[in-house]
């Protein structure tokens, strides 16, 4: 079992409370660190992810954008997910 402490985290607030520059830091944090594969951003919608260089949360779960389409079982979320500490 590993026994490296995983954290998750929720930057969350109305528009203007800097949360992106937050996001940015941790981000450059890591990058810093020699950590970056360790770190996953994501995002509800799709200039949210833009803005902070992350991804949805549709495209982390390999979901379909449209609610009629035939949900593809994808294994994206299986390949990502050993890389996400928890």
């Amino acid at each position: 079992m590993n026994s490296t402490k995983k954290i998750l985290q929720h930057v969350g607030g109305v528009g203007g409370t800097r949360k992106t520059h937050i996001i940015k830091a941790i981000q450059h944090l890591f990058i810093y660190k020699n950590n970056e594969q360790k770190i996953h951003i994501v995002a509800y919608n799709a200039n949210a992810a833009l803005l902070v260089g992350g991804i949805t949360i549709h495209s982390l779960l390999g979901l379909p954008i449209n609610k009629h389409a035939i949900v593809n079982k994808s294994n994206s979320i299986i390949d990502i997910w050993p890389t996400i500490d928890l």
